[in-house]
């Protein structure tokens, strides 16, 4: 199979939730010295909960292919879904300066670092706060952000509470906040 064949299969294997596949094919694209073999085993041990792992894989592509946006790119996702924000941020930004780099797909990855930095606790408090003061439209307004800020970065049960919460909102009925 030639090399981009296995760069489609790889790719294929992580949309498809094959992880364990996905680990073997980035690592026949590692051995052919490809930059995406790198990114789809990282991508792969994320899939796992790996993330250190995956952190230690793209440095270490990095040391090999320095020039290669995608590497950095994965790695600024990668140090977002572990909260290493300020590390994320100079991984995006640095593969933004590199050639050929995706723009679009950075920029919403830096968005991303941006919106996984929120302020939770306030929204959450503020949510909180929302019924005694009988301001729906507050509380709706930050379950919205939650939900979507949530989503951005992975947290998809956070997302659905907040999803939830606003749609109680909507309908005017906030007693679920009462009992928290």
């Amino acid at each position: 199979m030639s090399i981009q064949g296995l760069i489609d299969r790889g790719y294929r294997q992580l949309t498809d939730g094959n992880f364990e596949a996905a680990i073997t094919t980035g690592e026949r694209l590692i051995a052919k010295d490809t930059p995406d073999g790198y990114v789809i085993k990282a991508s792969a041990l994320m899939g796992f909960e790996e993330h250190e792992a995956a952190v230690n894989l793209l440095e270490e592509g990095l040391e090999r292919h320095a020039e290669d946006w995608m590497l950095y790119n994965t790695l600024g996702i990668v140090l977002t879904q572990m909260e290493r924000f300020e590390e994320a941020l100079l991984a995006l930004r640095q593969a933004a300066t590199l050639k050929e780099a995706d723009e679009t797909e950075i920029v919403l990855n830096i968005a991303a670092a941006l919106f996984a930095q929120e302020d939770f606790e306030g929204m959450l408090a503020a949510l909180a706060d929302g019924p005694q003061r009988e301001d729906t439209k507050l509380v709706m307004r930050h379950a919205h952000t939650l939900k979507s800020s949530a989503a951005m970065v992975g947290a998809m049960q956070l997302s659905a509470q907040a999803r939830q919460l606003e749609s109680e909102g909507k309908a005017g009925d906030l007693t679920r906040l009462d009992q928290a």
